[in-house]
């Protein structure tokens, strides 16, 4: 799940969504997990009626895993003390009893987010009881981008995104390859993006386009309600 925003400070907000993504993106490399696609937790919680920005209370997390059959959920927040270094705490949640397994977090400074996210990453695999080779370990320090700008731009434009501002996502994608050129993971989205006839239309020409997240939705629906409009494509196991 994404994190809450507790320093205050808007400009922080990007992290809500980024460090969700950095660690998705980590945990995703291990063999024994499955991991949800963020695109498609996106895709839920606004369906559910949390809204663009994606954010779910503590109190509504375990049922948000009940809906994607999750065995745990990764969530948390993040604050500022007076010093003016952030905190970052994350919960482990075990969704079929409903408990927390684990609290981990982490304390720096605001660049330091590669270093606070690897804290929270290994927290995971710890309480999860993953037993990592050296290789994998190795593999799993990788940061996502060592510059902080490039980072920020692509969290931005991930959000421009959810919301269907895809000229701003775009525009934020190529900010952060400007900033570092190796980010595949905005190339990739601004590529989608490119695909789907979201951006890079001639001016004057009708917008054609449709969102993932809008084809999510209209293909099936997460919810425990069938649709009016082609039931028959309901199954019990999507995949």
């Amino acid at each position: 799940l994404y994190f809450q925003n507790l320093t205050g400070r808007n400009e922080l907000t990007p992290w809500q969504k980024g460090l969700t993504v950095m660690l998705i993106t980590d945990l995703s490399k291990i063999k024994e997990l499955q991991v949800l696609e963020r695109v498609r937790l996106q895709a839920l919680v606004e369906e559910i009626g949390f809204g663009a920005s994606g954010l779910v209370d503590k109190a509504n997390a375990p049922r948000i895993g009940r809906f994607v059959r999750a065995q745990h959920l990764v969530g948390g927040e993040f604050g500022q003390d007076a010093s003016l270094a952030l905190a970052v705490n994350s919960d482990l949640l075990d969704v079929p009893r409903e408990s927390v397994m684990d609290r981990f977090g982490s304390k720096g400074m605001v660049e330091e987010l590669f270093r606070m996210e690897k804290e929270l990453l290994f927290g995971i695999t710890d309480a999860l009881g993953l037993k990592l080779s050296p290789e994998e370990r190795a593999e799993l320090q990788k940061p996502l981008s060592t510059d902080y700008q490039a980072l920020m731009a692509f969290f931005m434009a991930i959000d421009y995104s959810d919301r269907g501002e895809y000229d701003k996502a775009e525009e934020y994608y190529k900010k952060a390859l400007k900033r570092d050129p190796e980010l595949t993971q905005a190339a990739d989205a601004l590529q989608e993006l490119t695909d789907l006839g979201l951006v890079g239309r001639k001016r004057g020409n009708p917008w054609r386009g449709k969102s993932f997240l809008k084809e999510l939705r209209e293909r099936a629906s997460f919810t425990d309600s069938l649709t009016p409009v082609y039931p028959v494509r309901r199954t019990r196991t999507p995949e």
